[in-house]
């Protein structure tokens, strides 16, 4: 279940910076390219879609690891 939470709060801190912070989300992008991989940019120019799927996982994955917490009891795995 802590699985769940964590995936849930990092969708909600990715969804949050998609949708209110783009520059920031660039200029990690631009960073991250000069190490890791190149950012698609037609993600970026579906950064609203994308921020509120983000969110909406984010919910979907913190209700579903507060149901579990309620039937099986606190971080039962």
């Amino acid at each position: 279940m802590g699985y769940l939470i964590f995936v849930g709060i990092l969708s909600c801190i990715t969804g949050i910076l998609y949708l209110f912070f783009p520059e920031t989300v660039r200029n990690l992008n631009n960073k991250a390219n000069r190490v890791v991989f190149q950012f698609d940019a037609k993600l970026f120019n579906l950064r609203i879609g994308v921020g509120v799927s983000l969110l909406l996982i984010s919910v979907m994955t913190l209700f579903v690891a507060f149901y579990l917490n309620e039937v099986n009891g606190p971080f039962a795995w």
